[in-house]
């Protein structure tokens, strides 16, 4: 498998996981969780991160030039899809977050 077909096959289930993220984030800083409900929104938080850091290494692993692909710093994919409006909106609810 390439690297430009990998990126082809997860764009679709990324963006899905990108907007179910968004949601769980959402709630679970709007909402003020507890219980049952906190654990459901921080797991499907966790999961998502779990997906995107897959990809980040199928990434790595599929580049064909390594290590060029790792110092360009690509954290995020230059596609500028949904991990990178993810990361944008996270940025802004961050701001919203009280502990």
């Amino acid at each position: 498998m390439t690297q430009s077909r990998w990126q082809r096959l997860s764009e679709w289930p990324l963006t899905a996981a990108a907007v179910i993220f968004l949601v769980a984030y959402t709630w679970a800083v709007i909402g003020d969780l507890r219980g049952p409900a906190d654990l459901v929104a921080e797991t499907v938080i966790t999961a998502t991160w779990v997906m995107f850091a897959l990809d980040y290494l199928a990434n790595l692993t599929l580049a064909p030039r390594r290590w060029k692909w790792l110092r360009r710093g690509e954290l995020i994919d230059t596609r500028g899809g949904a991990e990178q409006d993810c990361c944008d909106a996270l940025g802004r609810l961050k701001l919203v977050r009280v502990d």
